[in-house]
């Protein structure tokens, strides 16, 4: 079950009960993001802790929703998101259709990053 959390009392609820725990990026350049996602990250393990779970159990995932954290932008957006958001502990990422300009970034990213990267994740 994915439960997408952020306040202290859905926190504890996905804490408690998520196979996977899903946030969202939040406005603000890639290092404010990844400033605000360890924080979020820290919080989660709390709750983890609090209900004496082992957070290392539960998957986390992101669904990239800012304008700064465009997978679509260009070509490689995608893969540089994962590689700097993955350290955090997420391993799934989440993301909207592209728009109808941008389904050549889509079209590279499933015929040579997901072809290459399906065996390692």
């Amino acid at each position: 079950m994915l439960i997408g959390a952020g306040a202290p009392r859905t926190l504890a609820i996905a804490a408690r009960y998520a196979d996977i725990w899903n946030c969202a990026t939040p406005d603000g350049d890639l290092d404010s993001m990844t400033t605000i996602l360890r924080a979020r990250v820290d919080r989660f393990t709390a709750a983890c802790e609090d209900c004496g779970r082992d957070p290392a159990t539960v998957r986390r995932s992101l669904l990239l929703w800012s304008a700064d954290a465009d997978p679509w932008a260009a070509k490689g957006a995608f893969e540089r998101l994962i590689e700097r958001f993955s350290p955090l502990g997420f391993s799934d990422f989440i993301a909207l259709m592209p728009l109808p300009e941008r389904t050549e970034v889509l079209d590279h990213f499933t015929d040579t990053v997901l072809r290459k990267r399906s065996a390692a994740w």
